[in-house]
């Protein structure tokens, strides 16, 4: 059964159902019985049209839980957790789900590649162990909770962790390294650096040098002495 009001032509939700619509729409309530307007009903088909077309947009939901490694049921549960549908474009058609990629990512950070990585991929990516990329990332740069016992966090943090002179060998000396290739002691060379006399940075307890410096001070002390 339809109805027109004021030009726009209004739908049961039986009508939509027998139609393999399931999606539930804004409705008017007239009387005992609601109605979806066609107005509503042209943007769900743009939807369903750009779900067809714009695969990085929209993923029917078996190939969205595949992406996660879980089964269709898992997701499903993910998606419908606590009986609510956080979802603005979750759509289906006839018997065929779609869920937004936009929608995904803020459901789990395994589909948001782009911003986050696990914390065991991101010590891999530093080179160094898990514990310590969990001690040194603060909360805020955390996924909320764990995904399936496991912590997500933030690239850029992680990207800046690398930068940093405790991690970034390419850039970065420890005193301790750069004193046994000097032949000096660590808390000379620490000296140095508190006192400005040679470039450093302190990170936590420990000070690194630049290897730029490192270098200097190397070819300086395997220079022959003036009038040797």
């Amino acid at each position: 059964m339809a109805i027109e009001l004021a030009g726009v032509t209004f739908y049961t939700p039986r009508d939509l159902s027998d139609a393999g619509i399931r999606r539930f729409f804004p409705a008017v309530r007239i009387g005992t019985e609601s109605f979806v307007s066609e107005v509503e009903l042209g943007e769900y088909r743009d939807l369903l049209a750009q779900a067809d077309i714009e695969t990085d947009r929209f993923l029917p939901l078996s190939e969205a839980a595949a992406r996660i490694g879980v089964s269709r049921e898992e997701f499903e549960g993910l998606l419908w957790k606590d009986s609510l549908v956080p979802f603005a474009n979750t759509v289906a058609f006839e018997n065929r789900w779609y869920v937004s990629g936009d929608d995904l990512t803020r459901l789990d950070p395994r589909f948001d590649t782009e911003n986050y990585v696990s914390l065991h991929e991101a010590a891999q990516e530093i080179g160094t162990s898990p514990v310590l990329v969990d001690e040194l990332i603060r909360p805020e740069e955390r996924w909320p909770e764990r995904v399936n016992g496991e912590w997500y966090v933030l690239r850029s943090s992680v990207r800046s962790l690398a930068r940093s002179p405790r991690f970034d060998k390419e850039r970065y000396i420890s005193a301790y390294e750069a004193s046994l290739g000097l032949r000096v002691s660590t808390d000379e060379l620490r000296r140095g650096m508190e006192k400005g006399r040679i470039p450093g940075r302190k990170v936590e307890a420990e000070w690194y040098l630049p290897r730029e410096t490192f270098e200097t001070l190397l070819a300086q002390k395997a220079a022959p002495e003036p009038g040797a």
